[in-house]
């Protein structure tokens, strides 16, 4: 049993996942940076007003009019970091109701790598390497051991680090993508492995439509080898299509149960009308003219910027060596005339796999990326789920090629080069998006929502050129009397102007102050520094004029807003002003 539980998790992988664990626990505590607002209103917002009655800001696309998000996947992301604040009673914490589902995801980010690491093993050599043998090491070098290489683009991917323990719904398909691989990949095709990889397809449908793009490749080579098993358990064409047939009722079995349990709590979330959300979802999607409201953007953004902005110099390595010199469609699969099977007993999927490694993995690529780039709107965070793909490809690719040509050659000198540059991306990119993008929202609000009544606690918190701000983080209850002394006194009201100008920031101001009570009204303004509107001139006329002063209650460091760069380092950071 020790035996084989070092051969499942060998010492260069426990070590790698102790150090991530680690790693990415600090980075989802200590991070309050703010890559856009889906992470927060398509996820914590929607859970915390369902499970706690906080006072939330609930997207259109979770009103029953509209009903295109499914409620499933907020829950599990948050489901049981809540249920466990619950019991302990941190729920009274909002930055506890921030971290929580990080963390949560950082332990399923880290079966990704282990999954990843054992695909990576699996193809790279016909001979695993046993990790804790003395008498290999000695006969191989360091930078040799297969799987070194993918648990190093993991480590180092900024696109690993920020997305995949933040709560996006993209997060989520891209999990779905990684155990959709990892099951076709490392299990013998079983009943079991096609029900599951059915159940998987419909629970990535729900969490996003666009996962069927992603999937269609794997879906492919799942019917094909099941044909072909088909057709070596009998001699009868006629017999071996009955037999695919049954096997295709697998697959959809799998796929009907993660329907109908999506659909049952869909439709529950969504006041008992019958609902399917990816299926609204895909209607909405199909209009131009319900894009255009969120951008639209030339077809080819995703494969020039958005896919390379996610993998940097691996993408060009991919449209090189994958799609121009062809080496994902150039390799042979594997020889089936010369593998033997008995008759009732489970084919290793080595001896059937329809699609060569390779292949396979510039297949989900390609196919999401011609697929999702039909669609005028396109985010860089609509092709997260082609990290995972991108980096096994590259890792696999690179190693094989040092298996077959040895070290010290021209394929092991490019990527030494690749390594340097893929390390100086992800330390920028990360610094941009993981530390200083809009980072000062979050702190804003655990400010605002410590803030004593003696300390002169908000009643208006006016949020100015920044991201939407969460209002989860406030605690604001809806379920108490407005009456009441705690409603009075706690209750922050919040206000998003966005990007407007400084026309409605004074009108804004002008509606607080005829409001009921006004008296005891205190207003924070929270706004970058980059702005200084404390230099607009109609903003300083207007509060002369009023006997109001523009005090700094507050400045959080760092806070990079890229609508409003600031010119001096100094004023990269976010001021709550108090009126």
């Amino acid at each position: 049993m020790k035996s084989m539980t070092n051969n499942m998790y060998p010492k260069i992988l426990k070590k790698h996942l102790l150090h991530q664990l680690l790693i990415r626990i600090f980075i989802s505590i200590m991070s309050t940076s703010y890559v856009h607002p889906d992470e927060y209103f398509q996820s914590i917002e929607i859970t915390n007003q369902l499970f706690f009655g906080f006072d939330t800001y609930i997207p259109w696309e979770f009103q029953s009019e509209n009903a295109i998000r499914t409620i499933v996947t907020p829950i599990i992301v948050t489901g049981i970091p809540y249920y466990i604040g619950s019991v302990c009673n941190l729920i009274y914490n909002g930055w506890y109701l921030l971290i929580s589902p990080k963390i949560m995801l950082v332990f399923l980010s880290l079966t990704i790598d282990i999954i990843g690491f054992k695909i990576h093993q699996k193809y790279v050599s016909d001979k695993p390497f046993d990790y804790d043998n003395k008498d290999s090491k000695r006969k191989k070098r360091k930078d040799a051991i297969p799987g070194q290489t993918i648990l190093f683009l993991f480590s180092t991917s900024w696109s690993v680090m920020v997305f995949y323990s933040r709560p996006f719904s993209n997060t989520m398909e891209a999990f779905c993508l990684a155990y959709s691989l990892g099951i076709y990949l490392l299990y013998d095709t079983s009943t079991l492995k096609r029900v599951a990889l059915g159940f998987l397809l419909a629970f990535g449908v729900f969490t996003r439509f666009t996962f069927i793009a992603f999937f269609l490749p794997i879906g492919i080579a799942l019917l094909l080898d099941s044909y072909y098993i088909a057709k070596r358990k009998t001699k009868k064409e006629h017999d071996a299509r009955i037999l695919f047939v049954s096997y295709l009722f697998q697959c959809i079995g799998g796929s009907l149960l993660g329907t109908v349990l999506n659909i049952l709590f869909d439709s529950i979330y969504y006041n008992g009308q019958f609902t399917i959300t990816p299926l609204n979802n895909a209607l909405y999607n199909m209009k131009t003219e319900n894009l255009a409201q969120h951008g639209l953007h030339p077809r080819y953004l995703h494969f020039i910027v958005n896919l390379p902005m996610l993998c940097g110099p691996l993408t060009i390595y991919l449209y090189y060596h994958g799609f121009l010199k062809r080496n994902a469609f150039g390799n042979k699969n594997y020889n089936k005339k010369n593998k033997k099977y008995d008759d009732g007993k489970i084919m290793p999927i080595e001896k059937y796999q329809s699609f060569h490694i390779n292949t396979l993995l510039a297949l989900c690529v390609l196919s999401a990326m011609v697929i999702l780039s039909l669609a005028p709107h396109q985010e860089a965070r609509f092709l997260l789920p082609l990290v995972f793909p991108i980096l096994l490809f590259y890792s696999i690719d690179v190693d094989n090629a040092k298996e077959k040509n040895g070290r010290g050659t021209s394929s092991s000198s490019l990527h030494n080069r690749i390594q340097y540059i893929w390390i100086l991306f992800n330390v920028i990119l990360f610094l941009l998006f993981g530390v200083f993008h809009q980072a000062g929202v979050l702190k804003a609000l655990n400010h605002a929502s410590h803030a004593s009544i003696e300390n002169n606690r908000p009643k208006n918190l006016i949020f100015y050129h920044t991201y939407m701000p969460p209002r989860f983080m406030l605690l604001n209850k809806i379920d108490v009397d407005p009456l009441s002394h705690h409603y009075r006194d706690n209750y922050i009201k919040v206000i998003d102007l966005g990007g407007h100008d400084s026309n409605s920031l004074i009108s804004t101001l002008q509606e607080v102050k005829k409001s009921i009570d006004n008296s005891k009204q205190n207003t924070w303004i929270v706004t970058p520094a980059s702005l200084h509107i404390e230099e607009d001139v109609g903003l300083m006329k207007y509060l002369g004029k009023n006997e109001l002063t523009l005090e700094v209650e507050e400045e959080f460091y760092p806070h990079l807003s890229m609508e409003d760069l600031p010119n001096r380092l100094v004023d990269a950071k976010l001021v709550i002003y108090k009126l």
